[in-house]
């Protein structure tokens, strides 16, 4: 990998658990990982939150996250 690569990929990975923190969710490694690859595979809002809303089981606050990870997604493009 890259240097640049890790860069990017631990800067994304400090932004999703920010995120996580705002919205007082609970999170480890592997949903860190899982995010990550989400993002790799640009997937969208319907697809993230079909993804994410039996690990997160909080309807509004995973549309939240899905909604900011999909913004996060469309201005990686």
């Amino acid at each position: 990998m890259s240097e640049i690569t890790t860069e990017i990929t631990g800067k994304l990975r400090l932004a999703i658990k920010k995120k996580l923190e705002s919205l007082q969710l609970e999170y480890d490694n592997d949903l860190l990982e899982y995010i990550l690859l989400i993002f790799a595979r640009k997937k969208r809002f319907n697809k993230i939150i079909e993804d994410i809303e039996p690990l997160i089981e909080n309807l509004v606050k995973s549309r939240k996250f899905a909604s900011w990870l999909d913004d996060l997604v469309r201005k990686g493009k």
